[in-house]
């Protein structure tokens, strides 16, 4: 807090600062009312002002200012940050925007692994369309993608293919054949069990063959594939 001090003589009234410490000063102030005193100085300055007499009849007068409110322009300007980043166009790679969401891909892999999703979809009774788009979000056509214990083309894990009559090691889901065989089959079955209806066969595959209750990452995963089976008719 600074404060502020006034002098008052017969011909000017001199106002001063001081620091945080304040400062008290004395003005002679014989026959001056103290109380127009302090009124005359809350005019002169936006002031808490206290004034009093001592026993000399001079009068101790003492200003202290509040202290300035931060302004806007103190502060830094915020800098806009782009919501999405922004896209260079490929030759070799897509980026696609389906909704309000975007999935990448290569386009040569995407061109290879089409015909054999569509051949393993068919096995199945699996609508292509369906079978590709869940290919395209669990591993966007890449038949060496992994993430934990799933893997592959349809990111089935091991557990799962073995309950489906696969006996090799892990690392043999990743070759693109035998991964889409299982994956496909898994698939097929949730199809199978959600009578056709896409919402209900994402539920199966994501959650278990048992699951009968839709859950938000199922609706979302759900949309995703509408949304890619859309752009493929």
């Amino acid at each position: 807090m600074c404060h502020t001090f006034a002098s008052i003589g017969p011909d000017r009234v001199r106002l001063g600062r001081n620091d945080e410490r304040g400062i008290k000063m004395i003005v002679s102030a014989r026959g001056i009312n103290v109380a127009w005193m302090a009124m005359s100085l809350t005019i002169l300055t936006p002031a808490m002002v206290r004034a009093e007499a001592d026993t000399t009849g001079r009068v101790i007068v003492e200003i202290a200012e509040e202290a300035a409110p931060a302004t806007t322009a103190s502060l830094p300007s915020a800098t806009p940050v782009p919501l999405v980043e922004p896209e260079t166009p490929s030759s070799k790679r897509g980026r696609e925007r389906y909704g309000n969401f975007r999935i990448g891909h290569d386009l040569g892999r995407a061109a290879a692994m089409r015909p054999l999703i569509a051949r393993h979809a068919a096995a199945h009774g699996l609508p292509p369309s369906l079978a590709e788009a869940v290919v395209r979000i669990e591993s966007r056509y890449n038949p060496g993608a992994r993430n934990g214990p799933n893997m592959g083309l349809t990111q089935i894990n091991h557990r799962t293919a073995r309950s489906l009559g696969y006996s090799g090691a892990p690392a043999g889901l990743l070759d693109p054949e035998t991964n889409l065989r299982f994956g496909m089959k898994y698939l097929g079955e949730a199809y199978r069990l959600a009578g056709g209806d896409t919402c209900g066969t994402i539920l199966r595959y994501q959650a278990g063959l048992r699951a009968e209750r839709m859950t938000r990452a199922a609706q979302a995963y759900c949309g995703k594939v509408k949304v890619l089976q859309a752009s493929a008719d």
